[in-house]
């Protein structure tokens, strides 16, 4: 097994604390039907200064994401894709 010193396993751990897929709160049944019979698009997540997490009914918007990829000679180029995000209704 490899030697890892204690920074990079904070790092590590720090980033796992931060993945939103690992810290937000599953669905319930209600939530799950209404995106299932497409009656909501999502459920938008904020936090609130106690520390709970409040949840409402959302809209999908799209947002232009930007990266980089290499075209067939090799040179980088940059690519816009629109990723969809949910976003407070209202």
């Amino acid at each position: 097994m490899p030697y890892t010193s204690r920074s990079q396993q904070a790092d590590v751990r720090d980033q796992a604390l931060r993945d939103p897929r690992a810290n937000s709160v599953r669905l319930n049944l209600s939530e799950r039907f209404a995106i299932a019979m497409g009656a909501v698009a999502c459920f938008y997540e904020e936090r609130l200064p106690d520390g709970s997490i409040a949840r409402a009914p959302g809209r999908l918007e799209a947002q232009a994401s930007s990266g980089t990829m290499r075209d067939s000679f090799g040179q980088p180029m940059q690519v816009t894709n629109p990723v969809p995000v949910c976003v407070k209704a209202g």
